[in-house]
């Protein structure tokens, strides 16, 4: 709430502090809510994979998905796509549309993994059917050049 000053004035070192003590909690939500406080802010871009590594480990779809981009993209950490590969799968498991959709890209162009056209086709498809915009071009230019699908 006081993220976003619903009910109080907006304050985020508010958050933060109310943040902070849900993590140690446990609490995954609030560790990613952390690590999106701080992606805006170069200086803290250690708390940023920290925060979003330790949401991820905890199960948490969108730091897992968040902290695959990073790797993926090479930002803050170096590339890695076998790493961004292992996480965009965590979060994918878990229905998020944006990780299928990557990770079928991913599958679709050999990027740390062997390239598989049936396996693409097969994330694209999961994320399509969630509306995912990207998934849908995807999915038809794989029918279109017959990659995966006849």
């Amino acid at each position: 709430m006081y993220e976003k000053g619903l009910g109080v004035a907006q304050d985020n070192a508010e958050a933060v502090r109310y943040y902070r003590l849900a993590t140690e909690q446990g609490n995954p939500d609030a560790e990613y809510k952390l690590a999106k406080i701080n992606l805006g802010d170069g200086d803290n871009s250690v708390l940023v994979v920290l925060h979003f590594k330790n949401a991820a480990k905890n199960g948490h779809p969108k730091a897992q998905f968040c902290l695959g981009e990073i790797f993926y993209y090479g930002e803050y950490v170096q590339k890695d796509y076998t790493e961004a590969v292992q996480l965009f799968r965590l979060a994918a498991a878990q229905g998020h549309s944006a990780a299928q959709n990557l990770l079928g890209f991913m599958f679709e162009r050999g990027l740390g993994v062997a390239q598989d056209y049936v396996e693409a086709v097969r994330l694209y498809r999961l994320a399509v059917y969630k509306g995912y915009i990207d998934a849908q071009y995807r999915l038809g230019a794989m029918y279109d050049f017959g990659r995966g699908v006849e």
